[in-house]
């Protein structure tokens, strides 16, 4: 009891409720759950898409060529063009009414030191780090989805053995039971018998949230609502 009220008041900090003196914890969930939804690959092929963490990897590569683009500008010269056009009334038959003039600049920093060079190597090996960091995500990502796609099957058989030994169990149970009524078992026969069915439930409860939880953990992965996932 101590433990379930602990968990509960961990809930309601997690999930940023007020003074709430309780919660209530209802099971919604299928009572039968399904198969995972995603395959490996197809999980692989989801977290490659939807994962926040590779946007932002890529959005990092794209800052990066920008960053190096601007740092090579400064290497070129730079061109100004100035024009300047007036047109005059009123100033005399010898005034110039109209007049123009275009001008053009030629700017060029021939020695720096090398600073602008060694900006853009800068620029260049951030960007190839950035790179890099991008394909070791892929990797993590994919691997990740793959290893949890896995495991949420492997729980969903779990799930099924639990079942069938669970049927298996009440199936004894009833067997003992129908024995002991027509005197052919004992008490201890029956107590034993409704042991196993304990213990056969208390598995498949352990099984199927487990399972559950690698549904969370999986939707996770692929960049999913755990609520979709689990609906």
């Amino acid at each position: 009891e101590a433990v379930a009220r602990t968990a509960a008041r961990a809930l309601i900090l997690v999930i940023g409720l007020d003074d709430t003196p309780d919660v209530a914890v209802v099971d919604q969930l299928p009572a039968e759950p399904g198969p995972p939804p995603w395959s490996e690959d197809q999980a692989v092929e989801l977290a490659l898409k939807r994962r926040p963490e590779l946007r932002s990897a890529t959005a990092r590569i794209d800052q990066a060529e920008g960053a190096t683009d601007v740092a090579k500008a400064s290497l070129y010269p730079g061109v100004m063009a100035i024009g300047n056009y007036t047109h005059n009334e009123g100033n005399g038959a010898f005034s110039e009414k109209d007049s123009a003039y275009v001008a053009l600049t030629v700017s060029w920093d021939l020695w720096d030191w090398g600073i602008h060079r060694a900006e853009v190597a800068e620029r260049r090996a951030a960007r190839k780090q950035a790179a890099i960091a991008h394909d070791a995500l892929i990797d993590l990502v994919s691997f990740e989805a793959r290893r949890l796609a896995l495991s949420a099957s492997t729980a969903h058989q779990t799930l099924a053995v639990a079942r069938t030994g669970l049927t298996a169990a009440e199936e004894a149970y009833r067997i003992e039971s129908i024995l002991f009524d027509e005197g052919t078992a004992v008490t201890t026969d029956v107590l034993n018998a409704e042991a196993e069915v304990s213990r056969a439930r208390s598995s498949y409860t352990l099984a199927r949230y487990r399972y559950f939880v690698t549904l969370v953990a999986l939707a996770r992965a692929v960049g999913e609502l755990p609520a979709e996932t689990l609906r």
